[in-house]
């Protein structure tokens, strides 16, 4: 009984939801956080999960990782995940996630050992044009013999972003990674419209909190069939797929 009540306490911790309830400064409490980013964040994040998962890479190493959400989704199913990015902040919340995960707050330049998959998702828009060459030689040259790059950029079907330096259609990415990698797959995903936007305000408003689990599942649903994927001219996202030269 001790150990059952125990494990049901440490699973409530894949999130720290100790930290949604909050009293902000000027005495007004909230009991949780809007995120109106979080319908596009699950869409390209479950679809790389998902992708990285189908190639069954024995390793991985996610370059830019964050707070490692997408090594906290995927490491289940890979015997060796690492992960580097140069926000101290940011490992901070990766190696609590993860402290079985090889993380460290550093640049992927010091990294030597090689990765069946290396990714870097939601990275390229944050490098300065005179960087980009050398950080795609380091990507590149992380891969293991046989291995994969996934990339995932936001496209310029979406407003540049004062933090990114470009948004990315496939010719510019095509260009990025020429004479070091090619392309073999590409996906654009998320198509805003009317059905995308009702279910962002279902799942995301002022007014309510949808907390009946059958309606956000619904909804997830819906929006996998009406606004999940995308084409070239609508989608906000774009991931490929690519094998180093």
């Amino acid at each position: 009984m001790a150990r059952e009540k125990f494990e049901l306490q440490d699973h409530s911790y894949d999130y720290p939801y100790h930290f949604i309830p909050n009293l902000d400064r000027g005495g007004e409490i909230r009991l949780h956080r809007q995120l109106q980013w979080g319908l596009v964040y699950m869409t390209y994040m479950t679809f790389v999960a998902d992708l990285i998962r189908s190639l069954r890479p024995s390793s991985m190493l996610d370059v830019g990782c964050g707070d490692a959400r997408l090594i906290h989704m995927v490491k289940g199913s890979i015997p060796r995940v690492a992960g580097r990015d140069l926000s101290e902040r940011a490992i901070a919340f990766a190696k609590a996630f993860n402290p079985e995960a090889d993380i460290e707050c550093a640049d992927v330049a010091g990294v030597e050992a090689q990765f069946d998959v290396v990714s870097a998702i939601e990275v390229l828009e944050h490098i300065p044009d005179e960087e980009i060459p050398a950080f795609v030689d380091h990507l590149a040259r992380r891969v293991a013999p046989g291995g994969a790059l996934v990339i995932a950029v936001p496209t310029v079907n979406r407003r540049l972003l004062e933090k990114h330096y470009r948004h990315y259609d496939l010719p510019l990415l095509e260009r990025t990674l020429a004479g070091r990698a090619r392309i073999e797959q590409s996906w654009w995903l998320h198509r805003p419209g009317r059905t995308t936007g009702l279910i962002t305000a279902a799942l995301n408003n002022r007014l309510f909190s949808l907390n009946l689990r059958p309606a956000r599942r619904w909804l997830w649903n819906l929006h996998k069939k009406t606004g999940y994927f995308a084409t070239p001219a609508t989608g906000i996202h774009l991931v490929a797929l690519a094998r180093p030269l």
